[in-house]
């Protein structure tokens, strides 16, 4: 829905619309890039706002001011060029867990640095842009269902993400969010379940899955109040999909 309306809008990644600015102070062409996008008729642009490594972070630690004005352009850019904007505030999370010297399992504790930097920089950057027209939707993070879908012992064990981890990290930051912003759409960033999710991150072995598990998996990992369901999708993997019958890209979709 947009403006009470039923909508359906084709945007584009801009991952690094931001990133460019944060690194390089100088560096502005993401102005030309939100015109040239809206001169197009591009609707909405979905972004990192956030950090992907943790010097990143630590601009933010040590001079959110400069580090806010930075993203401040973006967003202003993208207003001028009426251009959507769906914000990824934690793409890569082992940045924030890095940058303030913990493993990135400490996401599940809700008492760890890292959770406390979560819910600061969520709170700041949603209250600073929940009155911007351009602002479409939040998102957390960026595929981080992925690595759930790894059976035991595949990753080291301070690197390992079970669901518990997702959830309970992902549900802090969605009421982090609602408690300043109950309207806009809510995003995982999720992509599409690993064709042997289910095996993998439930049954502890590996497998194809069913239509049936794969669905369960999907909602799994889209927990309410996120909404809409998300998913990252390419016609090259759908031959994997599903052990109890093989459909198309249409079908799957």
């Amino acid at each position: 829905m947009r403006h009470g309306r039923p909508y359906r809008g084709i945007g584009v990644n801009y991952y690094d619309a931001f990133i460019r600015c944060l690194r390089n102070p100088g560096d502005d062409s993401y102005r030309g890039g939100f015109e040239e996008l809206g001169a197009r008729g591009i609707p909405f642009a979905r972004f990192n706002a956030g950090a992907f490594l943790a010097d990143d972070v630590r601009l933010y630690l040590t001079d959110r001011d400069s580090y806010l004005r930075r993203l401040d352009g973006v967003v202003a850019a993208a207003e001028k060029a009426h251009v959507g904007l769906i914000a990824s505030l934690f793409w890569n999370i082992s940045a924030v867990s890095d940058a303030v010297n913990e493993p990135r399992v400490r996401w599940a504790d809700e008492g760890s640095a890292t959770r406390q930097l979560m819910r600061k920089y969520t709170q700041d950057i949603v209250s600073r842009y929940v009155n911007s027209p351009a602002v479409w939707g939040w998102e957390f993070s960026n595929e981080l269902s992925l690595p759930l879908d790894r059976s035991p012992g595949s990753v080291p064990p301070e690197r390992a993400l079970s669901y518990d981890v997702f959830q309970n990290a992902a549900l802090d930051f969605a009421g982090t969010v609602r408690k300043i912003d109950p309207r806009r759409i809510l995003l995982t960033g999720n992509s599409l379940p690993r064709p042997n999710a289910y095996h993998g991150s439930v049954v502890g072995r590996g497998g194809p899955d069913t239509e049936e598990q794969f669905a369960r998996i999907l909602l799994r990992d889209n927990p309410g109040p996120f909404s809409p369901i998300c998913i990252h999708a390419s016609p090259a993997s759908v031959g994997s999909y599903f052990a109890d019958r093989q459909v198309s890209f249409q079908e799957l979709l």
